[in-house]
């Protein structure tokens, strides 16, 4: 669902009980709405190896996983650098390939 257009992300927030004032990553799925870490793995369940295999980490308790989730996310920029925004992205047909319809 497009985040830029408030009825688009607003309703299936109050739908699945999560307050409209997400400030994290959230998944809402067949199985229901995920957030923080629990979001982040099973949408890299999906995803080709070796990302997938890190789904194997849904095992640890959901309190370490979110301080670990906490932890990369705090220093996402330092790790993985950060887009300055000064260039518009035109979508390819690689990048089209990784979003689902819907």
């Amino acid at each position: 669902v497009a985040r830029s257009t408030h009825v688009g992300w607003t309703a299936p927030l109050i739908r699945h009980g999560l307050p409209l004032d997400v400030s994290t990553v959230v998944l809402i799925d067949e199985c229901g709405a995920h957030v923080r870490s629990s979001a982040a793995l099973r949408t890299l369940r999906h995803c080709g190896a070796p990302y997938c295999f890190l789904y194997a980490l849904a095992a640890l308790p959901r309190p370490l996983r979110d301080f670990g989730y906490r932890m990369v996310a705090a220093s996402r920029y330092r790790l993985f650098g950060k887009d300055d925004g000064s260039a518009c992205r035109r979508m390819t047909k690689a990048m089209r390939a990784r979003f689902l319809s819907t």
